[in-house]
């Protein structure tokens, strides 16, 4: 079980929104400002992970788990973060203490290399990706060492990312994603399937709720065995429409223990925009 809930909170939901028009249109509805959903003309943001307590039956803000720190040109496309973890989240997670990505991109402003180094400024892993003649991503390699370690393969209708596979380094599809999109193209369901001894549970069924500002504030995860899984969100905003906090609950009935609605993570970001 422990092994699934890693799985569930290291899986990332691919989504994006993309239409035929012009150049210049179509750069300014695929930049990463728009795909992360966060709105105006960003350079950085520095955002904050935090380890909560209880004290007095009262949960506050602990240490910081890790640090990201994004930046963005002025068009908007990322292109770097920095990631610091701390000592404790490092032995939880098998991380490494600080990696910096780069980002690069074509002459489409699809990004087709990423480049991950370690604090001493060497080159851990890397991922290259490929598009269709939509712009539309359709496959993610990963390589350590220039050795492929994993493949991504993506499907799309209308534009829509339909089907991601997930294969290992053998070839062997070991997850599968199929995605449902609302009216507002943004994804409310993930149909989440596991191959092989990875997990007792086969088939898992994510379903996203989102508020006004079309963040994710709550998901409800499926699977078999009347097992399942609920996460809440609650968000504060700025005076531009981007989130800076955010404070995580969970409801699980799968758990024997009395745990729902414990806060379990908390989120801080600091937003510089350009002038």
């Amino acid at each position: 079980m422990k092994k699934l809930l890693l799985i569930l909170l290291c899986l990332t939901l691919i989504y994006s929104c993309k239409t035929k028009s012009d150049k210049e249109d179509i750069v300014v509805k695929k930049n990463t400002l728009s795909e992360k959903n966060i709105k105006e003309k960003v350079k950085k943001i520095t955002e904050k992970s935090f380890y909560v307590s209880t004290k007095f039956g009262e949960p506050i803000k602990d240490s910081v788990q890790f640090t990201n720190i994004y930046l963005f040109d002025e068009n908007g496309f990322q292109t770097q973060l920095e990631t610091i973890n701390s000592l404790s989240y490092r032995k939880k997670m098998n991380y490494e203490e600080y990696e910096k990505h780069i980002f690069k991109y074509d002459t489409n402003k699809n990004c087709v290399l990423v480049q991950v180094y370690s604090i001493d400024n060497y080159l851990i892993r890397h991922e290259e990706n490929k598009y269709d003649k939509e712009n539309n991503k359709i496959e993610i390699n990963f390589y350590s060492l220039n050795k492929l370690q994993a493949k991504h393969k993506m499907e799309y209708k209308n534009n829509k990312c339909r089907k991601i596979d997930r294969y290992n380094q053998e070839g062997i599809l070991k997850y599968r994603s199929e995605f449902i999109y609302d009216k507002k193209g943004r994804c409310v369901e993930d149909k989440y399937t596991i191959y092989g001894n990875v997990a007792k549970n086969s088939q898992i069924n994510w379903k996203l709720i989102y508020d006004n500002n079309d963040n994710i504030i709550e998901r409800n995860v499926y699977g078999e065995n009347e097992w399942n899984y609920t996460t809440k969100s609650i968000f504060e905003y700025d005076n531009k429409g981007n989130w800076i906090t955010e404070t995580t609950f969970n409801n699980s009935k799968w758990d024997k223990r009395d745990i729902s609605n414990i806060i379990s993570g908390y989120f801080e970001r600091e937003i510089e925009y350009y002038k």
